[in-house]
């Protein structure tokens, strides 16, 4: 007789329910948040109070915009300040691979120091070019660095000495140098145009003018107003000079004038000029060197006005320089 035994008992391998499933999913949901602020909470202490800056931190900080300081309110990341930090470090470095003496080179904690006021001093200057309504256009920084191309020989001559000194591409050095240098000179214009000093100036350059053109001698004048003080001993005598040795208005200026003839006064960045072309070089029938004197009125000096708006900006810092 066959014995008949008992089917051993199943597990029960129904599907879990949804009830479920969401609870394990919700769990590990919250794990992974937890974890993610844990991180974030570590990066945070190790970048502000450890002063992490590793690669790997420095990666992380390419994406992640923690802020080193507000500037009147506004952020600056601290992935700028590493960058021109790593920037000024190389240039450094570069002048004393050029044989410069390593005990003027500055500490790492200064040239760090010297990267943060840097960007404290641009954010500022953004910031009042802004109250004036000022801007740089792509056409302007194109312009300049033309001009730049010119002076440096070539494109190419421009592209190795921005890669040795400082790692930069074109767009890069348009950036960082360009449009600040620019943006500058676009406020100086605009600050000293209504200013009680650069209205006095404007009234004595215009009687000096007065004076030249009714015979008064150009070199004695030179001597007595120029603020250029290294060509106005020599009676504003700036000697030969060819393109892109000067800033544009002035060399258009000077490249246009017949010899004998004084200038209107010329606005620049550096104040207003009175120009007297002494002699011409010509290849060709082109004009390629003239030898020049002037005498320059100087303006007030936008840096300073500028330093002045920073030492009164309310400046938070988040971490020590």
């Amino acid at each position: 007789m066959t014995e008949i035994t008992e089917m051993p008992e199943t597990e029960d391998i129904r599907p879990a329910s949804n009830s479920a499933i969401k609870g394990i999913l919700l769990g590990l949901g919250v794990a992974v948040i937890l974890l993610l602020i844990g991180l974030v909470i570590l990066f945070t202490v190790g970048v502000y109070r450890l002063g992490w800056d590793g690669p790997m931190v420095k990666s992380v900080l390419k994406t992640v915009p923690f802020p080193v300081a507000m500037v009147n309110g506004e952020s600056l990341r601290y992935s700028e300040l590493i960058e021109d930090a790593a920037t000024l470090q190389r240039f450094f470095d570069q002048q004393i691979s050029d044989g410069a003496d390593p005990s003027t080179i500055p500490s790492d904690e200064e040239i760090r120091q010297n990267a943060f006021d840097r960007l404290v001093y641009s954010t500022v200057m953004r910031q009042e070019a802004d109250q004036h309504d000022l801007e740089v256009t792509k056409e302007d920084v194109e312009s300049e660095y033309g001009r730049l191309i010119e002076q440096m020989g070539g494109e190419d001559q421009v592209k190795e000495e921005l890669d040795q000194l400082y790692g930069w591409s074109p767009e890069k050095f348009k950036v960082k140098i360009l449009v600040p240098y620019l943006l500058q000179k676009k406020l100086g214009q605009a600050v000293q145009a209504g200013s009680d000093q650069a209205i006095e100036q404007r009234q004595v350059a215009e009687d000096v003018l007065s004076q030249l053109r009714n015979g008064a001698d150009f070199s004695e004048l030179a001597k007595q107003y120029s603020d250029d003080t290294t060509s106005g001993v020599n009676g504003g005598d700036l000697g030969w000079f060819s393109r892109g040795m000067m800033v544009g208005q002035f060399e258009d200026t000077a490249f246009s004038l017949e010899p004998g003839v004084v200038s209107d006064l010329i606005e620049t960045e550096f104040g207003l000029h009175v120009i007297l072309v002494d002699e011409v070089k010509e290849e060709e029938g082109i004009r390629t060197e003239v030898k020049a004197r002037h005498i320059l009125f100087s303006s007030p000096d936008v840096s300073e006005y500028i330093q002045k708006k920073v030492d009164e900006a309310r400046i938070n810092k988040y971490i020590e320089i």
